[in-house]
Parts: structure tokens; C-alpha cells; sequence
């Protein structure tokens, strides 16, 4: 249950301690109280159940048609006018604008028979953020349910992290905490080609909030010094003030590319993963991870094709490909693919009836099925899993909700998803919406 849980009442100056400030959640920065962050830490052991450790989930804001790249429909009227080409998996076929991604076919599950009821773009990115549908009570996106489950991996180190790429905005109405604690909001860089000059608090909160809320910390640590020299005080402070510090530092560190050393060191890379912010994002991704942070979350946007969809799928393509297959091959080559999952879905896919095609053939929204890549994990390498049916309009086998997406993911990170977190007002609510199970021909 998280702090403000419980309701509670001012006890005036005299009553104060510093430990009650931290409890009562006063002085948490961007949403976050920084004490109850550190001393997360003791929660993050290895789950005994868990193939994964963390996860870098990849947003195509507004539907990327599935049939213009996971699942080409060759010879079919529906199949518009991109070639499919051969991967590293024989049997599967992609676009022909996804090379890369094609070659990294062979560390990955593809899913052709993901599934919703849902297609508007908020209701379906809220449902596809927390696995619920939309209603009243603000449910906690699976980036905040994560960090919650399994708390930071390091030290001072958020748990999760949000990235804004190609100006696909924050999507700050599901990617926040919800009706949970605070301090599972994730932190958010607004621009990744700025670099740490962007990375801010939680959604609302300013750099100046932070520097002012800061300022009010150092004040009270002051203040309780002189009232309060207790080493229960003095323990809270070194945890307090070490977080902050070591969060600006790592997590800064991991998006500089200035220093001199760095950019020699990434060079390579930079190039690789493309010279742009969907590049940039990605890179920043395995950089992240590397920091300790466990969930980190990709905005990408402009999949919203509704006319002259060929030309955006293939502007879009020729970034997210790259990025996304280099992303891929990096972590194998590191070695850390295998703890790391990497989920790359939209909040519905594209009609197989195309509309507008005097401007070059858009697609509306389709929710019936689409696409969704996975990979690393500990999830199955090189496997198919269901597919659409000739048109690509319907699923022909093996359906996978969007719960059940939510489950698998749990799943591999050793998460109960069946048991309830306690809203505020006492409702039980599902860590995943009741129905969805873990798919069990995706885990290994």
C-alpha cells in the first residue's frame, strides 16, 4: 500500500521530524520521495521465477500498420505497394524497409495476433499501458507497476525512465503511477538530442520545482540537525542527499555524449543506431540499462497513417529500422540481451482497406490485429507466434490481448500478476486485467 493510503493530519512544529516529512511524502521531488526510492533497493533481489530483469518497451504512437511492415500480405489486394523480403528466421517475412530488423529476426519472437477492443488512440494507449480499459480510477502504467514489483536495480538509480523521440511527446496521461505511491512515477527526458538538459521529474514537475524542493530539503536538513542529531537522522540524510546525487550523476552521465571519451567510445554506435532522435533514443536506451535502470519506455510517434501512409511508414522505417535492429544486436553482443526484454507495439494496427489512395494509400484504425515484436528476456528466439488471415484484418490463430501481453512481461519478470494493489478508497485492482495470462508458448 502506498503512502498516500493513508490519510493523515498536520501534528504542528513542535511534533515535527524529518522522518515524518519523508512518510507523509512532503518533500518527494517530481512526485518521487527519494528515501523510500533508495530504500526500495533492498526489495530489487532476483526474482527465483524470473528470465528477465529489464525491460525497454518501444510505444508506436498511433498505430504502425502491420501489414506495411511485420506482416506483409504478398500478392494480396491488402498488401499495398512495399515488397516483403526473407529474415534470419526462415518462414518470416517483413517489409522490405526493415533490414535490420530482419537480420535480428532470429533473437526475436514476432506475434502477428495481437488483439484489442479498443480503437481510439487515448483509450487504446491507456488500456495498452495498464492492461485495463479506461475508467474512473487512473490505473498504474506497467512501467510504474514494474518499478513497484521489483524496485530500482541500483542504488539512487530511478527505476523507470521515459524517452520522447522524433516529437512523440511524453504521453504523460498513462505513463504516470496512478493510484500507487508516488515514487513510481517515472523520470522523463523531453528531448533526447539535448541531452541531461532535459531530464526532469516526474510529468507537472519543473527543473526550478526540483531545485526549489531540493533547497526545502537541505533548509529542513538544517533545521532537524539542530533539533534532531540522532543517527536515525543522519542515516535518512546520507540516503536522502546520496540518492540525489548518484541519480544525477549515473543517469545524466548516460545521456551525455559530449565528453570527448564518451562520443570516442559511441562514435560507432551513434552512427549505427542512426544520427537522429529516434537514434539517439535508442542508444540512450542501452545506455540506461547499463546505469541500472530497469524499465525505460521509447515514445515513438507518427504512425498515425491515415492518408499518405506510404511515404510516413517508410520515413518512419528508415529510423525506427535501424535503431531498433542495432538495439537488438547490441545487447547480444553485450551479453545482456538475455535478462533484457525489448517490446516494440502500437495501441491497434491499420485496416487492410486503404483510404485516401490518391494520396499515396492510409489506413484507418484497426484493432481487430495487428503486430508486436519481442525480444531477449528469456522469452523463445527466432519463433512466430499466431498470425492474421489473408487480409490481415482478422485473427486467424493464437490471439494475444493486450492483458495477456501485460501477463507474459510480468511473467518473465517474476511478478505475481494475479494478486491486487489497494486504491486509495480501498478498491482492490488487478496488477494485470482479470483474463490475461501469460502466453506460455513465448516462454522458454
Amino acid at each position: 500500500m502506498g503512502t498516500n493510503e493513508q490519510s493523515r493530519k498536520c501534528p504542528g512544529p513542535p511534533a515535527w521530524t524529518r522522518r515524518s516529512f519523508f512518510k507523509a511524502g512532503a518533500l518527494g521531488f517530481g512526485g518521487m520521495n527519494l528515501l523510500n526510492l533508495m530504500r526500495s533497493t533492498v526489495l530489487a533481489e532476483p526474482k527465483d521465477s524470473a528470465t528477465c530483469d529489464a525491460v525497454v518497451f518501444v510505444c508506436l504512437v498511433g498505430g504502425m500498420s502491420h501489414i506495411d511492415t511485420f506482416d506483409p500480405k504478398p500478392g494480396q489486394p491488402s498488401n499495398g505497394v512495399f515488397k516483403a523480403i526473407s529474415t534470419s528466421v526462415d518462414g518470416i517475412q517483413v517489409c522490405e524497409h526493415m533490414p535490420h530488423i530482419a537480420a535480428a529476426m532470429k533473437h526475436c519472437t514476432l506475434v502477428r495476433s495481437t488483439t484489442s477492443h479498443l480503437g481510439d488512440h487515448v483509450l487504446g494507449q491507456m488500456a495498452l499501458h495498464t492492461s485495463h480499459p479506461p475508467g474512473p480510477i487512473v490505473c498504474p502504467s506497467l512501467g510504474s507497476l514494474v518499478a513497484k514489483e521489483r524496485g530500482n536495480k541500483q542504488e539512487g538509480i530511478p527505476a523507470y525512465v521515459t524517452i520522447c523521440s522524433n516529437n512523440g511527446g511524453t504521453l504523460d496521461a498513462v505513463l504516470g503511477a496512478g493510484f500507487l505511491d508516488g515514487q513510481f512515477e517515472p523520470f522523463a527526458i523531453a528531448d533526447v538530442m539535448k541531452g541531461a538538459g532535459t531530464l526532469r521529474p516526474a510529468p507537472g514537475v519543473s527543473e526550478t520545482d526540483f531545485a526549489q524542493r531540493n533547497a526545502m530539503r537541505e533548509g529542513l536538513d538544517r533545521i532537524m540537525r539542530q533539533r534532531n542529531a540522532s543517527e536515525t537522522f543522519n542515516v535518512d540524510a546520507k540516503l536522502y542527499g546520496d540518492g540525489i546525487r548518484m541519480m544525477q550523476s549515473k543517469v545524466k552521465a548516460a545521456m551525455d555524449l559530449s565528453n570527448p571519451e564518451t562520443l570516442a567510445q559511441e562514435a560507432k554506435y551513434i552512427k549505427d543506431y542512426g544520427e537522429n532522435s529516434v537514434g539517439r533514443s535508442f542508444l540512450t536506451a542501452r545506455r540506461l540499462l547499463e546505469a541500472g535502470v530497469r524499465f525505460v519506455e521509447i515514445g515513438n510517434a507518427g504512425w498515425d497513417t491515415h492518408g499518405n501512409g506510404y511515404k510516413a511508414n517508410k520515413e518512419n522505417l528508415d529510423t525506427l529500422d535501424p535503431a531498433l535492429g542495432t538495439l537488438i544486436e547490441d545487447l547480444k553482443a553485450r551479453g545482456m540481451l538475455e535478462r533484457t526484454m525489448i517490446v516494440c507495439t502500437g495501441e491497434f494496427g491499420r485496416s487492410p482497406q486503404f483510404q485516401d489512395s490518391a494520396a499515396g494509400g492510409g489506413r484507418g484504425h484497426w484493432n481487430s490485429v495487428w503486430s508486436t515484436l519481442l525480444a531477449g528476456g528469456g522469452l523463445k528466439a527466432g519463433y512466430l507466434h499466431g498470425s492474421s488471415d489473408a487480409q490481415g484484418g482478422e485473427v486467424k490463430d493464437k490471439p494475444m490481448t493486450i492483458p495477456d501481453l501485460h501477463a507474459t512481461i510480468h511473467r518473465a519478470l517474476g511478478v505475481d500478476y494475479t494478486v491486487d494493489n489497494i486504491t486509495p478508497a480501498g478498491r482492490p485492482i488487478r496488477i494485470v486485467e482479470k483474463g490475461g495470462k501469460a502466453v506460455q508458448e513465448i516462454l522458454q
